[in-house]
């Protein structure tokens, strides 16, 4: 997450403003739901920002991570 705040100001001064990151990981690895609600907080300030959610590349996680299925403890984080 915080490498992605460096590459977008990055690309914004080079003139390419629609860029963003995956938020919540990519194939194969254990998603963690605190991890993800703070990464979609972070994202708010994304010019473009992707959901990476996909049920077929493997992702193993207990609890959704989709911001409007996290519990209240996730949704009230502050």
């Amino acid at each position: 997450m915080k490498q992605s705040i460096a590459g977008i100001v990055s690309m914004n001064a080079f003139g390419i403003t629609q860029v963003g990151a995956d938020v919540c990981g990519y194939a194969g690895k254990k998603l963690d739901p605190e991890q993800c609600a703070r990464w979609y907080q972070l994202a708010t300030f994304y010019p473009l920002a992707r959901s990476n959610q996909n049920d077929k590349n493997g992702d193993d996680v207990d609890e959704p991570t989709e911001p409007y299925q996290m519990k209240d403890k996730y949704a009230t984080m502050v």
